[in-house]
This record gives C-alpha cells, sequence and structure tokens, in this order.
C-alpha cells in the first residue's frame, strides 16, 4: 500500500487553508460591524448558541458511506463506527435592528466530527485496520430576525439565514492518508424562536437546516 501525496492534496489542504483564513475574516468583519453600529445607535445583540446539527450529521454519514478512499481501499472488510464527535454545532451571531419588526446581521457556525472505524478483514487474510476520520465544517450566512410579538421581558420571532458551508475532511490509517474538501449551499429557516429577558436573556428556536431542528443559547442586547 502507498500514502498519497499528489499535487490534487496540496491544492486541496490549500484551498482548505483559504477558507479557513475566509472564516476568520468573515468574523473579524462581523465583530468590526458591531462596532461601528453599535458606536452610531447602540441596538444591537450578540448571541452564543448550540444546535443539533442532525441533517447536517446525517448527510455528511450518507456520503461517507456511498463513496470514499476508504471504501475503494477496503471493500473487502467489515467495518465497525466509534463516534468519539462532541455532539452539536456551536454558532455565534450578531444581529442590528432595523426597525421594530426587523434585524439583519450574520450567524457563523462550527462543527467537529471525530470517528474511529475499526476494519476487520472478512477472510482473515489481512491485518486490521484503524481508520481515524476528521470533519470540520463551517457555516457562514447572512441572517434576518422577524419578530412577531415584543415585550419588555419577551419576545416572540423567526429566524431566516442562507449562506455558504465550508467541509474539509481527513481520513488516515497505517497505509492510507485522503483529505476531501467541499462547498456547498447552506440555510437555516427557524420559524419559532422565543427570548425571555432584557438586557440579558436566554433563548430557544424550532426549526430546519444546516444547524438542525433545534437550537438553545444565551444572547446580549448592546
Amino acid at each position: 500500500m502507498f500514502e498519497k501525496h499528489t499535487h490534487k492534496d496540496i491544492n486541496l489542504k490549500s484551498e482548505y487553508m483559504k477558507k479557513n483564513r475566509l472564516f476568520m475574516c468573515s468574523l473579524l468583519a462581523m465583530l468590526g460591524m458591531n462596532i461601528s453600529l453599535y458606536a452610531q445607535q447602540g441596538n444591537s445583540e450578540l448571541n452564543l448558541m448550540v444546535s443539533d446539527a442532525a441533517p447536517t450529521v446525517l448527510i455528511l454519514t450518507i456520503f461517507d458511506e456511498l463513496g470514499t478512499a476508504l471504501k475503494a481501499n477496503y471493500g473487502d472488510y467489515d467495518k465497525e463506527n466509534k463516534d468519539k464527535s462532541i455532539p452539536g454545532m456551536i454558532s455565534a451571531s450578531y444581529l442590528y435592528k432595523v426597525n421594530k419588526w426587523l434585524a439583519a446581521g450574520g450567524d457563523l457556525g462550527y462543527l467537529h466530527l471525530n470517528q474511529e472505524i475499526k476494519l476487520t478483514s472478512r477472510d482473515g487474510s489481512k491485518p486490521d485496520e484503524l481508520i481515524k476520520r476528521k470533519t470540520n465544517l463551517f457555516t457562514v450566512m447572512p441572517t434576518a430576525k422577524f419578530y412577531y410579538l415584543q415585550r419588555e421581558n419577551i419576545n416572540l420571532y423567526g429566524v431566516l439565514a442562507v449562506g455558504a458551508l465550508f467541509s474539509g475532511k481527513t481520513e488516515k490509517s497505517s497505509t492510507l492518508e485522503d483529505k476531501e474538501n467541499f462547498t456547498t449551499f447552506a440555510f437555516q429557516i427557524n420559524p419559532i424562536g422565543i427570548r425571555v429577558g432584557k438586557r440579558f436573556g436566554g433563548f430557544a428556536e424550532l426549526g430546519f437546516g444546516m444547524k438542525g431542528f433545534a437550537t438553545a443559547g444565551f444572547s446580549m442586547r448592546l
């Protein structure tokens, strides 16, 4: 067997590094926009949240099973997966209230998947193998928040976010190393949201998209 070290791998690594830099630049730009808008009117909101990310994890799992370097090189092995991932996607968002019923801003998310796949030769003629698979996923999405009801200590609202998803995956064994990066469309639609609190508050949302079905977190108004 052999290790892959092709120009394609080098290009994929370079592309992934560019996407990481884009993610960091987006974060800095969002923070800079926050400072600027706060200085002007102070009508801002920062949110830190966690979501289940179940649809995204399911899609990634299906693609991994349909065809990767692992399947191509170890097709005659039985597989046993061990998931060591920390469940859920963590996200941070900034929103600026444009008017009484609408706020706009951006959302940055991160998901890390860590798996070990034990491979056992079906006929016993080959040694067992252990594949270590790591996936890092980032989302960058402009976001709009629509308020249905606003009271002193409680808000009802919905959220719509549309943007891009960046993913980088590595698979390593004693005889194989494979890397794969891709970019795709990302969205999140949470029609049901509730926030409780004044300047500091907690919130929960239900919906569908890359971040999953349920989201919960804390927010601070500036």
